[in-house]
């Protein structure tokens, strides 16, 4: 999460984009730290205080013995929804306002299969702002 704030600060000053990560603030940092590390890492779970956090978690989530990989689940998930992707991004504001062709993200969709999954990452970020922008985009209000 730090490398991506601090990979996306340039962007964002340059569009005048105030970026907010509550997960990095001094607060969420000191109450990580407080926790002694024999907390922090169980022996026998994954991330102890995220399920003490947040009980509603899933128990196939918060009782596993170590970390895993979520791109199987992502990989099939994006085979498995890869139209409704390509109408989200195609139906995008940011295809029909002209900011993105959007020709190269829907052949990275094509190009998604059980084996090969090179631009999954950038897909997945993308899709999430398509659907940030479905849902918000025009209902926010103008910051100036």
């Amino acid at each position: 999460m730090g490398a991506d704030a601090r990979d996306t600060a340039p962007l964002a000053a340059y569009w005048g984009v105030p970026q907010v990560h509550p997960f990095l603030d001094n607060e969420v940092v000191r109450a990580a730290f407080a926790i002694s590390p024999v907390e922090r890492h169980g022996v026998t779970s994954f991330k102890p205080p995220l399920g003490a956090a947040l009980p509603s978690l899933p128990s196939w989530l918060t009782g596993r013995r170590s970390k895993g990989s979520f791109t199987r689940r992502l990989t099939a998930g994006t085979i498995h929804n890869r139209q409704a992707l390509v109408e989200l991004i195609r139906t995008s504001p940011l295809v029909t306002g002209g900011l993105l062709d959007p020709k190269p993200a829907v052949a990275a969709l094509a190009g998604v299969s059980g084996g090969q999954a090179g631009a999954l990452y950038d897909l997945q970020r993308l899709v999430m702002s398509c659907q940030w922008l479905a849902a918000y985009g025009t209902r926010l209000e103008p910051a100036c």
